[in-house]
């Protein structure tokens, strides 16, 4: 019988076929970064700055439970806010959440991540990859741009 040999292709290694390849089966977890720029902070004791545009093009909210790299050993997603008394200050967000067909800036002045004691081998203009790890379980590695920080800002 010529159709047995089709039979192997079951969903679980089609599945596990597109998750090889870097194809999410689960559409849930679809987020889209650009634009992803590491601000390398000039003294390691320094957090470095992250900034991009994060789109969900799903119609789920996707929830952020960590973002890893191999390149720092700490990176956390923080806000800036105007304080009753006039002062900018900054608070940490556990878990960020990117609401359905929307998408969210991570700029100076506003959301951004902060990146704690880099690797020694980063070097200004080459890339690194940011792990999104996200609350459906999928991870999504995205590619960002090393820059030297200006001097002018202050965190």
């Amino acid at each position: 019988m010529k159709l047995q040999r089709y039979v192997f292709f079951t969903p679980l290694k089609i599945t596990t076929l597109l998750i090889l390849i870097g194809l999410s089966p689960i559409s849930q977890g679809e987020l889209i970064v650009t634009e992803a720029s590491i601000k390398l902070s000039p003294m390691p004791s320094i957090p470095s700055a992250g900034y991009m545009t994060i789109q969900n093009k799903s119609q789920n909210e996707i929830s952020i439970e960590a973002i890893l790299s191999d390149h720092f050993e700490k990176v956390t997603w923080h806000e800036t806010f105007i304080s009753k008394d006039g002062i900018a200050k900054m608070r940490m967000k556990k878990m960020p959440v990117i609401p359905a067909f929307s998408k969210v800036t991570l700029k100076r002045g506003g959301k951004h991540l902060m990146l704690y004691q880099p690797s020694k081998d980063i070097e200004i203009n080459s890339e690194i990859d940011l792990i999104f790890k996200l609350s459906s379980g999928l991870q999504q590695r995205f590619p960002a741009q090393i820059h030297q920080h200006n001097k002018s800002h202050h965190h």
